[in-house]
């Protein structure tokens, strides 16, 4: 991947290769090592996998399971925070922090009502299936617009089926079998 430099003065919107740039900066091996480790987080952090300690300002990397917004740093002695609202961990558990303006308890909020009108489509299960979901892996609020069940979340990625929840395997097949296929409905979700 190249990565590119945009020159800072507002009329000359030059572009330049990050190599350039370092070769006429003259930087040091050890300049060139920080510069690229900032580079790094910096990619990181804009999908979603660093954050800024609240306390230190140290890089935290997300927990593996994406579903886990509890996390710790581990270069200072500081209280476990919430990965999405950034303020101290109020609650217990690991999903939901207990701070009022969390965009987690927003989602809980948004997730209650739903009956979508594809709930009767031959192809489906009868019942109630929900119109909005969180993703399962890394619980981005998503909402059906298609008529398959399988759908992919427009943050990590993954394909999961919107009827049971069940995410795609790593070699492409499905607990729940076909698009079309008849599955168990999974409840509303609410996040604990």
């Amino acid at each position: 991947m190249q990565l590119i430099f945009f020159c800072p003065v507002k009329e000359c919107n030059a572009k330049w290769d990050i190599e350039l740039v370092c070769a006429a900066a003259d930087l040091t091996p050890n300049e060139n090592g920080d510069l690229q480790q900032i580079i790094e987080g910096r990619k990181l952090k804009a999908k979603d996998l660093l954050r800024d300690c609240p306390k230190c300002k140290s890089w935290v990397s997300r927990p593996e399971d994406l579903t886990v917004l509890r996390v710790k740093c581990e270069q200072c002695d500081g209280d476990d925070f919430c990965w999405t609202c950034g303020k101290k961990w109020q609650g217990g558990g690991f999903t939901v922090c207990g701070n009022p303006k969390c965009p987690t308890i927003q989602l809980n909020e948004q997730l209650k009502p739903a009956n979508c009108g594809w709930a009767d489509c031959k192809e489906l299960p009868k019942g109630s299936i929900p119109a909005m979901r969180a993703c399962p892996r890394c619980l981005t609020f998503v909402e059906h617009d298609k008529e398959c069940k399988h759908i992919k979340c427009w943050k990590c990625h993954k394909r999961f089926c919107f009827v049971c929840l069940s995410l795609e395997s790593d070699d492409g097949k499905w607990s729940c079998k076909g698009p079309f296929d008849a599955c168990p409905v999974h409840p509303v979700q609410v996040l604990k």
